[in-house]
């Protein structure tokens, strides 16, 4: 009786030791997977934070780059409002040559028009009548410096294009480009009083940029944000566009009937 107790043991001992052996492989197995599956993860998220970092570096001065594309004729506006109250607007046009030398007319919320030149890094006022007065050379790289400081500041945003995702391919303007989506600072735009209310209220974002690729120019933008602080009455927008179409004027000299600035 034991013997054959113990004879019917044995097979079943047998069968969990195979068992036991097999689910301890299977479990090997799976542990020398598990690395490898961590390894591959790892490398597959680096290499997209690295596609990433290149689109971004692609984006980089895609004002500035503009020269690239010269002769390009440039529109650029926008409009901050509070409700139904517009409280900044300024509208930009100029024309840019392949040295990077502009003539640019700016026209403000009150109505003012200023139009001045920038060539070889001199900059020239227009006064009154058809006069020019020259201030002298530019200390700032970007061409575009002295517009910015003259109420086109948001436009240097473009220089920065940080977190862009591209999201498609269009023909803009009669340009081949790239259709990113993209984050700007509102802060680094001049618009501070809406930056301010973002922080503490509830706001809606939406900005794209169309790059020439070739260049890493910037073609058109177009940026929208509404902000509503929870203590006002009214939300707070921006809105701004970029236009840059094929130009005609070749070649941007300084004006005539300069003066210098003093006398």
């Amino acid at each position: 009786m034991g013997k054959r107790i113990l004879t019917a043991i044995r097979p079943g001992l047998a069968c969990l030791v195979i068992t036991s052996l097999l689910l301890t492989g299977c479990s090997a197995a799976r542990s020398a997977d598990e690395p490898l599956a961590e390894t591959k993860a790892a490398e597959a998220a680096e290499a997209t934070e690295e596609a990433r970092a290149e689109q971004g570096a692609g984006l980089e001065n895609a004002l500035d780059n503009l020269a690239e594309l010269a002769p390009v004729h440039v529109r650029s506006s926008y409009v901050a409002r509070q409700g139904d109250e517009v409280t900044e607007q300024t509208e930009y046009e100029a024309d840019l040559d392949a040295m990077g030398n502009q003539h640019v007319v700016i026209h403000s919320e009150d109505g003012d028009v200023l139009e001045l030149y920038v060539v070889d890094r001199i900059l020239y006022f227009g006064s009154e009548g058809d006069q020019f007065v020259s201030v002298g050379e530019m200390e700032e790289d970007s061409p575009f410096a002295v517009v910015a400081a003259y109420g086109a500041d948001y436009l240097l945003a473009f220089n920065d294009l940080e977190n862009a995702e591209k999201v498609g391919s269009e023909t803009v303007n009669g340009f081949q480009t790239d259709k990113y989506e993209f984050k700007l600072d509102l802060g680094e735009m001049g618009l501070a009083s809406l930056a301010a209310g973002a922080e503490g209220g509830q706001f809606d974002y939406q900005a794209y940029a169309w790059i020439e690729p070739a260049s890493g120019a910037l073609v058109r933008s177009q940026v929208d944000w509404t902000v509503k602080d929870p203590d006002e009455a009214v939300a707070e927008t921006f809105h701004s566009e970029f236009d840059a179409t094929k130009g005609t004027v070749a070649e941007i000299e300084a004006p005539e009937n300069v003066v210098s600035f003093g006398g």
